[in-house]
């Protein structure tokens, strides 16, 4: 049970591990004309081709704008450190969403300054759940031009944001405590079971 047990853990480690993509945003001028833009956009190419219109409005202002794809997506302002889960996006203002609401936000960066940016793109309409694709961002004005420096996305529970950490979800956490349980119950029976016919030859 121990040898199988651990073999289950691993296995589930590294697939937390895999599940993690790195530095798949961009800010590129998006020429497709299936999302009508013709400035600058962010773009999160593992979450479904999240695409945001981005113009640069006066001094260091930059405007972000929704772009009216398929999956519904929002843009969160976070700090390094934050953990970016379905909680946190369900209970926080969103900075920028294609739901319209709202649907532009404006991001205030001096030059060489940075800041984090999370994007949640969602399998369904509706409150945000663990199956969805968790990321985040990191934007710096270098020269009065947005970039992004990294980035990284979680394909589903949640992420720690300016890290590859993913968080996992309350299922599976659900079920390492569940089975570890089980180990310890199964343990103390076989305990139980080796001492129960040693007391009863002494009570005769």
């Amino acid at each position: 049970m121990k040898a199988i047990f651990a073999h289950t853990l691993l296995c589930s480690l590294t697939t937390v591990h895999a599940a993690v993509i790195q530095n798949d945003a961009m800010i590129l001028d998006a020429f497709d004309p299936a999302f009508f833009l013709h400035q600058p956009a962010f773009t999160v190419t593992s979450a479904a081709h999240l695409v945001v219109e981005v113009t640069s409005g006066s001094g260091n202002n930059f405007t972000f704008q929704y772009a009216g794809i398929a999956w519904p997506y929002s843009l969160f302002r976070v700090s390094l450190g934050t953990s970016f889960d379905a909680s946190f996006a369900n209970s926080q203002p969103v900075f920028v969403s294609n739901n319209n609401n709202p649907g532009t936000g404006v991001l205030n960066l001096r030059l060489g300054q940075s800041t984090y940016l999370a994007y949640l793109s969602q399998r369904q309409p509706g409150p945000a759940i663990e199956s969805n694709l968790y990321g985040w961002a990191k934007l710096t004005n270098s020269q009065g031009k947005l970039i992004v420096e990294s980035s990284a996305t979680a394909d589903r529970g949640g992420i720690i944001v300016g890290t590859l950490q993913q968080i996992p979800e309350p299922t599976a956490v659900t079920l390492f405590a569940a089975s570890l349980v089980f180990c310890c119950m199964q343990r103390g029976r076989r305990k139980s079971l080796l001492i129960l016919p040693v007391s009863s030859h002494l009570d005769k």
